[in-house]
């Protein structure tokens, strides 16, 4: 019995089988430490989509350019505007602090579609919905028009319950890492020292 074993394991397919599942296990672990954002699965989804599909923000690739969601993406501009000016930045200061993470930003989402592996169609994303992001959760208002649609007092009472419900969802998000890199840039600080003022 252990001769015969001996000679099956010899074998060139069965070698090569043990090779791929070696390397299979690792590769799914090395994923597995990155990703943070998850695709919901479809079998799930088609119990009750309206649950998983965002209502008023698209936030990182999963619904961006969803039809319904496209308007709200001239104001996640005017956001990103208002934290430039605010910090009196140039946005290349931002994109050198992402580029340095931009493997691992990739890396946090679970079957990022090939059209966003593109590093510089990505990081555009990423600054922005993350602009956007750090406007809303900071609700720094007094930089924008009182009648602004999103960023008054008014269009915060009128839309941050849809826009807190989407900002929610497990596919509608940015790795928190992209928040505090830009966060940190803005501030001067280091990204450590952003995530301990996170803490309660």
């Amino acid at each position: 019995m252990i001769e015969e074993a001996t000679t099956v394991g010899n074998r060139e397919w069965v070698i090569e089988l043990e090779k791929q599942v070696r390397s299979l296990d690792n590769r799914n672990r090395s994923l597995w430490k990155k990703q943070s954002i998850y695709r919901v699965p479809t079998s799930v989804k088609d119990l009750n989509s309206k649950v998983y599909e965002p209502g008023l923000v698209s936030l990182g690739p999963y619904h961006h350019g969803t039809p319904k969601l496209k308007a709200m993406e001239e104001h996640k501009y005017r956001a990103l505007h208002c934290f430039l000016k605010r910090r009196n930045h140039p946005i290349s200061v931002y994109v050198e602090a992402l580029e340095e993470i931009v493997e691992d930003l990739m890396g946090s989402y679970d079957l990022l579609e090939e059209e966003w592996r593109d590093t510089s169609r990505f990081l555009q994303l990423m600054i922005v919905d993350g602009c956007f992001l750090l406007e809303i959760i900071l609700e720094l208002w007094f930089d924008y028009d009182k009648n602004d649609p999103i960023f008054s007092e008014q269009g915060s009472l009128n839309n941050k319950d849809v826009m807190m419900e989407d900002i929610l969802m497990i596919e509608n998000q940015v790795p928190l890492i992209v928040l505090t890199t830009l966060a940190a840039t803005a501030w001067g600080r280091t990204v450590d020292e952003v995530r301990l003022s996170l803490k309660p």
